[in-house]
């Protein structure tokens, strides 16, 4: 009896074992089959910086020194986000991987005073006493950047209200479209704007973008010079472009660059 008694508790603790592993092979599994997934993302941010690299924060551009001969370093001064605080300066060799805000890519003579930066520092030497440690920096240490995110240079979707002072219809592409000269009248986020109230940019938008007026759709071959519309698009604020917006609506029918719409409320409506 006392035997049958132990072979049944030791039978119970051999199931309990395998469901035990069981239940930890289930848990592992998708683990597993996650890192496994990663393998797509890692071809989208193939332009990464390496492992020899160190995040070394965001930062507010100062100034830049941009040096156009070949093969010379340039150098900017930047400091932490908030004002007033230490400056630092940061080389920019011929090496250095400079990018915008979604990865394209860009040099030193696109980085202005006020942008808003990513910086990774090239590794720097050992410490002496700490093999393989990474020498430690000061808040104020110069640094060498291996890559640089400029988070400024294109935003997300901006959203403008503007005056429309030039259409021109294209058709040298097999997708005909429309490159229209806007001056911008008020702007949704004017801090985080790629675009200023009064600035004069250009949307190159295919001439099929679904355009609304009041109650009826047309298309922005239909767009004429005086009219005020609201357009929202990936928008470069380099060059000045919003290209192939994803919204634009006619809000008035003519109008001049003085028009100020009800302001903040029409760019910002959704």
């Amino acid at each position: 009896m006392v035997a049958r008694v132990r072979c049944s508790r030791i039978a119970r603790k051999v199931a309990t074992a395998g469901m035990a592993a069981v239940l930890l092979a289930g848990l592992v599994t998708p683990l597993s089959s996650q890192a496994a997934g990663r393998g797509k993302n890692a071809r989208l941010n193939s332009s990464r910086p390496a492992a020899a690299a160190v995040n070394a924060g965001r930062f507010t551009i100062v100034s830049t020194s941009c040096n156009t001969t070949a093969g010379m370093p340039s150098t900017m001064v930047v400091q932490p986000g908030t004002t007033g605080s230490a400056q630092v300066t940061v080389t920019i060799s011929p090496t250095t991987s400079i990018v915008r805000r979604y990865d394209g890519k860009s040099n030193c003579t696109e980085l202005s005073a006020n942008d808003k930066v990513q910086i990774w520092r090239v590794r720097q030497a050992p410490a002496i006493g700490a093999p393989g440690a990474t020498a430690p920096a000061t808040p104020t240490t110069p640094l060498t950047a291996a890559r640089i995110q400029d988070f400024s240079i294109q935003v997300a979707y901006t959203e403008i209200v503007g005056v429309i002072t030039a259409a021109i219809a294209s058709t040298t592409t097999t997708t005909p479209t429309v490159q229209l000269t806007v001056t911008v009248v008020a702007n949704k986020g004017p801090k985080t704007s790629a675009f200023k109230v009064a600035q004069i940019i250009t949307i190159d938008a295919p001439a099929t973008t679904s355009v609304s007026i009041g109650k009826t759709t047309e298309t922005a071959a239909n767009l004429q010079v005086g009219q005020i519309i609201r357009a929202n698009g990936l928008s470069d604020s380099v060059t000045s472009i919003m290209f192939a917006p994803r919204a634009l609506r006619v809000i008035a029918l003519n109008g001049t660059a003085n028009v100020a719409p009800a302001s903040a409320a029409d760019a910002s409506d959704q």
